[in-house]
């Protein structure tokens, strides 16, 4: 049902964080398929981490969206989750995500982000431009390309990638 695809750089904590929010998706039956991409090399630590999970790896150079899109050809599933390595869905997320992709004429969505309702609008027409700023998740469907409309889901992501 749906494919994720994380942009990840060499924080194995921050990929580690965000792949265990996915668990309870992947024993729901929910994401089928976890692909981490890289820009270049990942450390030994980045590389456990993908090792342990089960996912895939893959490489792309660029930005979160250029990542991303560099797998949608071989993503597998209707819709895609994409997410950075940092960004965690909390709470009820993929019961949300659920109901929005079961619905017959659903399209493209994001997520809400901790940072209020300002910054979540601010940014959403720049997310699917290919500027990721900030970066956030994105639920879509097909092919990438700018969507005429965007939902936003009553789900939200936690940035975890900025700890002290």
């Amino acid at each position: 049902m749906l494919t994720v695809l994380v942009a990840a750089d060499d924080d194995a904590i921050a990929l580690a964080e965000t792949l265990a929010a996915l668990v309870p998706a992947a024993v729901d039956g929910l994401a089928r398929r976890v692909a981490v991409i890289t820009s270049n090399d990942p450390g030994n630590d980045v590389l456990q981490v993908i090792d342990a999970s089960g996912a895939d790896h893959a490489q792309a150079a660029g930005d979160a969206a250029a990542m991303w899109r560099s797998q949608i050809p071989v993503a597998g599933a209707e819709w895609r989750l994409c997410l950075v390595a940092g960004m965690t869905p909390v709470g009820d997320w993929a019961d949300v995500v659920a109901r929005h992709i079961s619905r017959p004429k659903a399209g493209s969505a994001v997520f809400s982000l901790a940072g209020g309702v300002g910054m979540r609008l601010a940014s959403a027409a720049g997310r699917f431009a290919g500027r990721v700023h900030p970066p956030s998740g994105l639920l879509i469907r097909g092919a990438w390309r700018t969507p005429l409309r965007v939902s936003r889901l009553r789900a939200r992501l936690e940035d975890r990638r900025n700890r002290s």
